[in-house]
């Protein structure tokens, strides 16, 4: 009996912890599951804070749960499709319920201006595109995980009703402009 309850106290403490990530990400973030999620997955160059970040970074109001909203320029395009070559992206903590205690904002923590991420973005939202699993789906870019990013977008689905394997128009069926697949 004293296992029995042990080890349902055990499954709840699991299931309670671990609910806030399930709930925000599905599952826990993998590279597939980030590549076929995200609505644009592109190679894009660190341009800085948005001004209305920088505001409340430089009034000292950030805290842990404060999406922090920076501008990336798009350098190559592997999914999806956009409108403008800047794109406002949203980097969160959207991993946990509770701030961890004495969290305090690093800026070394966020990229440096002019360098190159490949970028699992989700749904645009406020005008701004979340990065896939808070911080999983910003990744410093490489040649090696470049090649694992275009290896993850042919072995998915990289639309609802595409098999893995089938490639996604780069176009959406409205008259949008997008960034041409230029090399870098």
């Amino acid at each position: 009996m004293n296992i029995r309850i042990t080890v349902v106290l055990l499954l709840w403490f699991n299931f309670f912890t671990c609910s806030c990530l399930q709930a925000s990400v599905g599952l826990m973030p993998t590279l597939e599951r980030g590549v076929s999620r995200s609505r644009i997955v592109a190679v894009g160059e660190f341009v800085g804070f948005t001004p209305e970040f920088q505001k409340i970074l430089d009034q000292g109001k950030t805290d842990y749960f404060t999406p922090v909203t920076t501008r990336f320029s798009v350098i190559k395009l592997l999914k999806g499709a956009v409108t403008a070559k800047e794109l406002t992206v949203s980097l969160g903590t959207y991993s946990a319920c509770e701030a961890p205690k004495n969290w305090k904002f690093h800026r070394e923590a966020f990229p440096n201006p002019g360098t190159r991420w490949i970028l699992l973005l989700e749904e645009e939202y406020n005008d701004a595109w979340p990065v896939y699993a808070g911080f999983f789906g910003l990744i410093p870019f490489t040649d090696e995980k470049l090649g694992e990013v275009e290896e993850a977008l042919k072995q998915v689905p990289s639309t609802p009703d595409a098999q893995p394997g089938e490639k996604a128009s780069q176009t959406s069926s409205t008259d949008w402009k997008h960034v041409p697949q230029s090399g870098l």
